[in-house]
């Protein structure tokens, strides 16, 4: 799903400056949007030193949003610092950057930590109902 009323898809110019906000030592090489998100706009950061970082963006308000999406970036952030904190072997991106003060950004955002992979949402139709449950 590339395009949501919900997404609030950011310019390139905004991304790069709550980057530096972020990350004031490093400095933007490229930006790649991801489309596979449902509520909020994702997108890759990479670095000129390499480093890879994924923003994530939610919309302003309730625009769009359903009554359970009102509080799913600070739940996002929460479950991620929880595991984090308490399952270190389990393989989730830690949360490197955060703020819900809305004050550089109509949404609230945050930084995670790449991580190579496939994306559970479009792996998710090719997989069998058992093996989906799994997982």
């Amino acid at each position: 799903m590339a395009d949501s009323v919900s997404k609030n898809k950011l310019s390139e110019e905004k991304i790069r400056e709550l980057a530096e906000i972020a990350f004031p030592e490093r400095e933007v090489s490229s930006i790649e949007e991801l489309t596979a998100g449902l509520c909020n706009a994702l997108y890759v950061v990479t670095m000129t030193d390499g480093f890879k970082t994924v923003l994530k963006v939610s919309s302003p308000g309730m625009v769009g949003k359903t009554s359970n999406e009102q509080w799913l970036i600070e739940s996002e952030t929460a479950a991620m610092r929880l595991v984090a904190e308490h399952v270190p072997s389990v393989p989730a991106p830690k949360v490197l950057f955060y703020d819900d003060s809305m004050t550089r950004c109509s949404g609230k955002y945050f930084f995670m930590e790449y991580m190579d992979g496939e994306l559970m949402m479009p792996l998710r139709r090719t997989l069998t109902k058992e093996r989906a449950r799994a997982l």
